[in-house]
């Protein structure tokens, strides 16, 4: 039975859930028309993830009940959920990356000639034809579909995924933090999609830790806070402020919480820096109290060039002036001892020893601190990771918890803490929000106000323009390599910056 206008094609009601006595999810009410997208917003912990599982058959609810087109969907069953229409495209994809396009779009439901038994051979025509449709035809997008999927950027296996969804014939999509690990010009493929989806009915489920993305897309927005449904409104009738407020449960005045720092002398100068191919001639001027943003697409060079300020991608040539002395950054280590700290945006495999306490990885960069007569003071690390879990917020168990527990937000605390300790001038910030619920940013970002209010200057490399925009006081704007405009930040605008970041178009003459 088709969904009609006054027959949603999704309707929980009452939803329940919990874990060991713990409620996760408590009387959540959603309903999801067709040809609607829905932002899903909250913090890490609020639900969304358990919600999410229910309706695609993962977990059973404890209490409510769930329809899809008026027929009951009851006890967990993932197959039953994908009968009814609901395919979810997660973070970590499902393709198989050793296949082709077009075995993945038939992933599990393979064309054979003739009658379908396990030695019947493939049907291979029909599958690159169909496939083709649905990726061209049905979602305007040109993919090679005999090409190995491993040899796809991660943005086209996405869209191959939602292909795969779409030829099940999905009627509900959900789509887990989809923009993650995109550039801007990855996002707006996707969102036409999307938009494209939502054209032909299909009603789709958005869950983001980015507001702009749920305001750009989303007809209607929910928030979940502690398990529980907190606002429930058009998308429109919502500002960003809104949203966090509602997320985080305390008034929060602006999402960027950026504040006029009296800049002082120079701290760091740049002049002419290039490494080939990755950046070349890059100048700039950082001053006591400044953050300067660096933003660009993938390939910009921008990574590499605040991996170059760090010491591990060193500049063939240029030159490199710290508080007015000619230094030179050719090493991690020459890098730390003039008080440039680096913060990698891979927390996992590059910022935190996984399997290590919060205060083995709060204190490692300064264990003169801790030291005490014959050794490490065990009463000193204490003293120095309680004041640091105070005073940055941190949200563990103890001093004692291993890291890989916490939560990207507290990990980026962790991170931030122990750069701190370790003497930082100049913070070397890459995507440090990356992975991040939105109140976790808000407390990342009144850190980097606090840092620069005490005097401490920054460098913010992001792949969030607004973030740079809205946290920044200069903005260095990279293409293929080199800076194409050095702007105020007060005087440009989001607009400009993606016009020089993507075309000649922009740039400064």
């Amino acid at each position: 039975m088709p969904s009609t206008p006054s027959m949603p094609v999704v309707e929980m009601t009452g939803i329940g859930k919990s874990f060991g006595g713990v409620p996760v999810l408590r009387n959540v009410d959603l309903r999801l028309d067709s040809g609607t997208v829905v932002g899903l917003l909250g913090a890490n912990g609020a639900g969304k993830s358990t919600l999410i599982k229910i309706l695609s058959g993962v977990y059973s609810a404890d209490s409510g009940t769930i329809s899809v087109d008026g027929q009951h969907l009851g006890s967990a069953s993932v197959t039953e959920a994908q009968r009814l229409g609901i395919r979810t495209v997660h973070q970590e994809l499902s393709l198989v990356p050793s296949l082709r396009v077009y075995e993945n779009v038939y992933l599990h439901a393979e064309l054979t000639k003739g009658r379908r038994t396990p030695f019947a051979p493939l049907d291979r025509e029909t599958m690159i034809r169909e496939s083709r449709h649905v990726l061209r035809d049905v979602l305007g997008i040109e993919v090679d579909v005999r090409a190995t999927v491993e040899d796809l950027p991660i943005a086209t296996r996405q869209l191959v995924e939602i292909a795969r969804a779409v030829h099940e014939r999905a009627k509900v999509l959900v789509l887990d933090e989809p923009t993650t690990s995109l550039e801007a010009r990855e996002k707006a493929q996707l969102f036409q999609v999307v938009r494209d989806l939502r054209n032909q009915g299909v009603a789709v489920i958005f869950i983001s830790h980015h507001l702009d993305e749920v305001t750009d897309l989303c007809d209607r927005t929910i928030v979940l806070r502690d398990g529980a449904v907190v606002v429930d409104a058009p998308t429109a009738e919502l500002s960003a402020r809104d949203m966090v407020t509602a997320m985080t449960g305390r008034l929060v005045d602006h999402q960027y919480p950026k504040k006029q720092v009296q800049l002082g002398e120079p701290v760091l100068a740049v002049d002419g820096l290039t490494r080939e191919p990755v950046y070349r001639d890059v100048s700039f001027v950082l001053r006591r109290g400044e953050i300067l943003g660096v933003v660009g697409l993938a390939g910009s060079g921008k990574t590499e060039l605040i991996r170059g300020l760090a010491g591990s991608l060193p500049a063939a040539s240029g030159s490199v002036t710290r508080n007015g002395s000619a230094v030179r950054l050719g090493s991690i280590r020459q890098a730390r001892r003039l008080s440039l700290i680096y913060l990698p945006s891979d927390r996992k495999v590059a910022g935190i020893f996984p399997e290590h306490s919060v205060a083995w990885n709060t204190t490692i960069s300064a264990l003169q601190r801790i030291m005490g007569r014959f050794g490490l003071s065990p009463a000193r690390e204490l003293s120095t990771v309680n004041a640091a879990i105070d005073e940055y917020g941190m949200k563990v168990s103890g001093p004692d918890q291993v890291i890989s527990r916490l939560s990207g937000g507290n990990q980026q605390k962790v991170m931030l803490a122990r750069s701190l300790l370790g003497n930082a001038d100049v913070l070397l910030l890459e995507d440090p929000t990356r992975g991040i619920d939105v109140a976790a940013k808000n407390d990342v970002y009144e850190l980097i106000t606090s840092l620069v209010e005490a005097g401490k200057s920054v460098v913010l490399v992001s792949s969030e323009e607004t973030e740079v925009l809205g946290m920044c006081d200069q903005i260095l704007v990279m293409r293929e390599g080199r800076v194409r405009a050095n702007l105020a930040a007060g005087d440009t605008s989001l607009p400009q910056i993606r016009l020089i970041a993507m075309s000649s178009e922009g740039d400064d003459e």
